[in-house]
């Protein structure tokens, strides 16, 4: 691999090894357009809520770097949409502000429990 492997609290900075709960090693990177077929079957496949191939597409242009995915054993087994909103503060009544908003998570039954999306 070659490459520095973090604990789970480590924030993401380009390709990122991190060392899951149970000692297995997966990558968060960012979602390239080659990977597509496989988030919407994700997608489908452990959501209820399910997304046409043109809004994954639509948000990777809109927004590259709040789109992630997951890795495992060299394929993607999960994902997570992102973007920056602005609207007005809970904190700072009637103030503006910008706001993170979580689009879509998904991840494959076999992944889960590693820490893949709470890291």
């Amino acid at each position: 691999m070659g490459e520095e492997v973090r604990d789970i609290s480590s924030k993401l900075s380009g390709r990122e090894y991190i060392r899951g709960r149970d000692g297995r090693v997966f990558v968060l990177r960012e979602f390239e357009i080659t990977d597509l077929n496989t988030v919407v079957m994700i997608n489908r496949r452990v959501l209820p809520e399910n997304y046409p191939e043109f809004f994954f597409v639509e948000h990777y242009r809109s927004f590259p770097k709040a789109f992630i995915v997951a890795e495992l054993d060299g394929r993607v087994v999960g994902y997570m949409m992102n973007r920056v909103e602005f609207g007005w503060s809970y904190i700072w009544k009637g103030k503006p502000t910008r706001k993170g908003h979580v689009i879509s998570i998904g991840v494959l039954p076999e992944a889960r429990r590693l820490g893949i999306a709470t890291t």
